[in-house]
């Protein structure tokens, strides 16, 4: 299902900024400034802001020629395998480390200049998350492990589902997409532009919607491999994506810096774990000196806490009639004075009228309350 009015409406969005060249200025100076590590390796052109306008782009210019011409390089003694190596670990650090990246890395936008790769055309860059990547490596992760579960909980976590998606039949589908590659071994055997695009596939058959960045960095990583394969077949572009990954993942989980952590989480345990006895003998004490307080706050109850409170109250008084009632009873037959003329001792009763007597107004206020 395609909605045609918002990709018309998108191709509008991308063609204004095409044709702003401002756009491409800025895309280009950001690029510079933090996807370019070692300018002796490999650069990109510098921008003359003072020269550039909404429809007048001014940069330096690139003495070179495109990376697809192999012969010509050879010619001048250049090594197209170190040259794509550059090339490739610097694509590696864009997509990984900044996050943001050469969203049309074709031949074209690759020249050689004197030697160095220089890359050209920032009209259109992507941009991925740390936690894309995340969940890109937990995919791959999940993948080797053969989980079929993991691996929908990461497509579903990088892509919006809808009423129609049916989890348990897309777990099923991701347990054969998993079988293709239960005879993978290692991260390095797996080709990231495959990977990607049946991934893509798999949320679709779902009506799971994936962001436009993944889909970006997957078109992206085919058209770069395109350039690799001509350029240098040799190089495994993959390996250096996988080896970059690892990398990450060594970072993220440090046992050095785990377990510095971990100490430092012990040391502040055991503080607290040594102040217990001392708080301990200090709350008996001030219990057994009755200076123990306990403040409870509850929101919310105050109207059920005071009905419950007045139905307490009557029942309690209820309870009292009754002791009352007895307890004069039994004075009754105790020899007290002063009596009443049919020899009752007084205080019995005038007990058992009290007693009544609270115990018709309890119970009629009960009555009253439950109405």
């Amino acid at each position: 299902m395609i909605d045609l009015v918002s990709v018309i409406e998108e191709m509008e969005k991308v063609t204004e900024e095409e044709l702003d060249c401002r756009i491409e200025a800025n895309n280009t100076k950001f690029f510079k400034e933090n996807c370019i590590e070692d300018e002796e390796k490999i650069t990109c052109p510098t921008v003359y802001d003072d020269l550039t306008t909404e429809r007048i782009f001014t940069m330096s210019f690139v003495d070179g020629y495109s990376v697809s011409h192999k012969d010509r390089l050879i010619e001048e003694g250049f090594d197209p395998v170190e040259i794509g190596q550059i090339i490739a670990e610097n694509y590696v650090h864009q997509v990984l480390d900044v996050g943001w990246f050469h969203a049309d890395p074709h031949q074209g936008n690759i020249m050689v200049s004197h030697g160095k790769p220089c890359w050209i055309d920032f009209g259109m860059i992507g941009h991925v998350s740390e936690k894309d990547i995340d969940t890109i490596q937990n995919l791959i992760l999940s993948l080797l492990g053969g989980d079929a579960e993991e691996l929908v909980n990461g497509i579903t976590s990088l892509g919006a589902t809808s009423s129609k998606t049916n989890r348990d039949k897309l777990i099923e589908d991701a347990q054969v997409f998993l079988d293709k590659y239960s005879g993978t071994k290692g991260i390095n055997d797996i080709d990231m532009s495959t990977l990607i695009d049946e991934i893509s596939e798999l949320a679709s058959e779902h009506h799971i919607t994936l962001p436009g960045q993944f889909t970006m960095l997957g078109r992206s990583i085919l058209t770069f491999e395109g350039v690799l394969e001509q350029l240098c077949p040799e190089l495994d572009l993959f390996k250096l994506l996988s080896d970059k990954m690892i990398e990450r993942n060594k970072k993220d989980f440090d046992i050095k810096e785990i377990a510095i952590n971990l100490g430092k989480e012990l040391i502040g345990t055991g503080k607290k774990i040594g102040k217990i006895p001392g708080l301990l003998a200090d709350s008996l004490n001030g219990l057994a000196k009755g200076k123990m307080k306990i403040n409870m706050e509850l929101t919310g109850l105050d109207e059920p806490l005071e009905k419950i409170g007045v139905y307490i109250k009557y029942v309690v008084l209820s309870l009292i009639a009754c002791v009352l009632f007895i307890g004069s009873c039994i004075l009754a037959s105790v020899d007290l004075q002063p009596k009443t003329t049919n020899g009752m001792p007084l205080v019995s009763v005038i007990g058992i009228i009290f007693a009544i007597a609270l115990a018709i107004y309890s119970v009629g206020k009960l009555t009253k309350k439950k109405k």
